[in-house]
């Protein structure tokens, strides 16, 4: 058995614990009986105070120092580069400069052989102009017919009738003292395949070179503004106020004013 005060093993048969004395009550054996737990140690032996472990004090980051900038060896590149870009530079803007002043010199060289050629040409051309310049133009002279006589222009063909003193019967249209009327009778017949023009404007009547104009007329004979159809065929009177005294007498067309036929003339005294 064990002391239930100081645990140790004592015999079966003791009535006191042999270490401590305390009195034993007879305990019945038990099989494979369960010891006891330790006894507590009355005086326990003193254990050193174990002091707690302080972590290692971390030193500050001593700051990495940085290389100085002729150091690092891109800088350098950059460098290269920038020296030999302006230097290429350099001689590229030298090479033109040289070629521009060899194409100056050599276009001057041109422009003043050009300039040459042209005052020698000038010198040899200016007698001609002169000689062409004294010489006057001479203007063709017009066709003259009489009355009765046909002309064609351009497929158009014209014919004066008639030419005769004209009174009018209305009070209100009478020429001036001193005047009269002329009638002039005109026939077109257009034989082109385009349409013709006709109408008064395109006469002019002349008293001793001096000019008239015609004198309107209502009436269904008088020689309006047309447009002559292809193989059409029109005719009308356009009168005329002149002097009495008037000696020669001519009538003047012309064709168009665009076109470069020559004018008619027909003689009407």
């Amino acid at each position: 058995m064990y002391c239930p005060n100081c645990g140790q093993q004592q015999p079966d048969d003791s009535k006191f614990c042999n270490n401590c004395g305390k009195e034993l009550q007879t305990v019945k054996q038990e099989p494979n009986p369960t010891p006891p737990p330790a006894a507590v140690n009355q005086n326990p032996t003193p254990q050193p105070v174990q002091q707690p472990i302080q972590p290692p004090t971390q030193q500050p980051a001593q700051p990495k120092l940085k290389k100085p900038w002729y150091k690092k060896w891109w800088i350098w590149v950059i460098v290269g580069v920038v020296v030999v870009g302006v230097i290429g530079g350099a001689f590229a803007k030298k090479t033109d400069e040289s070629k521009d002043i060899s194409g100056s010199s050599s276009s001057a060289a041109s422009s003043a052989s050009s300039a040459a050629e042209k005052e020698k040409e000038k010198a040899t051309t200016a007698p001609a102009k002169q000689n062409k310049a004294t010489e006057a133009p001479k203007e063709e002279e017009p066709a003259s017919y009489s009355v009765g006589d046909s002309y064609e222009v351009d497929g158009l063909v014209m014919t004066v009738d008639s030419s005769q003193k004209y009174e009018s019967d209305n009070e209100y249209l009478q020429p001036k003292e001193g005047n009269y009327f002329l009638a002039v009778h005109i026939t077109f017949q257009n034989n082109s395949k385009k349409d013709k023009p006709v109408g008064p404007s395109y006469f002019k009547c002349y008293v001793d070179d001096k000019a008239y104009d015609n004198t309107y007329f209502a009436g269904d004979d008088y020689l309006g503004y047309d447009d002559l159809s292809s193989g059409r065929s029109s005719s009308g009177t356009i009168y005329y106020e002149l002097p009495v005294d008037a000696k020669n007498i001519e009538l003047e067309y012309t064709p168009s004013y665009w076109s470069n036929s020559k004018r008619i003339i027909y003689t009407l005294n």
